[in-house]
């Protein structure tokens, strides 16, 4: 697993379905100071989920994200 720190401005957050056991799900647009946009998505069921909301958009954040080629993935917020 490869985990990369991302510090950048939430410009977009989706609410996505919840999970099987009832859990939010988000989807979030981070733009990095390149102008580049990066999408991360949540991972069902967990703890970190709560800590996202509406009023983050707009806001500068760090986040830990787990990388593959085919997704971002959020493990904290910073």
């Amino acid at each position: 697993m490869i985990k990369q720190t991302i510090t950048g401005t939430i410009t977009n957050i989706k609410r996505m379905n919840n999970s099987i056991m009832g859990n939010p799900n988000f989807k979030l647009l981070l733009e990095i100071a390149t102008g580049v946009e990066i999408p991360v998505s949540t991972l069902n069921d967990s703890s970190v989920n709560y800590k996202i909301h509406g009023g983050m958009e707009g806001k500068k954040v760090t986040l830990q994200v787990k990388v593959n080629k085919y997704s971002n993935k959020l493990l904290e917020v910073v």
